[in-house]
């Protein structure tokens, strides 16, 4: 006996909206797991910037107080630079590979004099 045919209706909706998966349960092309995007207003951080905005120098300093330094850090001036620059001159080097393990990773370029791969630039 089902006491609840709201969720009886909600349950067929949401099996009618199933994105499409492959065996491993990934999504397939064209399939959304959020078919509806975002909710819409405000995220957590803006509602928490303008609360901040919005106190006073005092209330500033009292809610600061049990922020650590790194993390006053990253408020005030953001996550420092990520990414790295490299610089200097590419050197061919010769990379050998026995043949078995070439074969078994598909690497190009066997060289049959030796068996191994070909001298690779890096």
């Amino acid at each position: 006996m089902l006491y609840n045919t709201g969720m009886e209706e909600i349950l067929v909706k949401q099996a009618e909206n199933k994105p499409e998966r492959d065996e491993l349960g990934r999504l397939l092309p064209g399939n959304t797991a959020n078919p509806h995007g975002r909710p819409k207003g405000q995220t957590l951080k803006e509602f928490q910037a303008e609360q901040f905005r919005q106190m006073s120098n005092e209330e500033k300093a009292e809610w600061l107080k049990d922020v650590a330094k790194p993390e006053k850090w990253r408020m005030a001036e953001g996550n420092p630079k990520q990414d790295t620059e490299l610089g200097g001159e590419v050197k061919m080097i010769n990379v050998v590979v026995p043949a078995p393990v070439a074969k078994a990773f598909q690497i190009n370029g066997t060289n049959p004099e030796t068996g191994g791969s070909n001298p690779q630039q890096v």
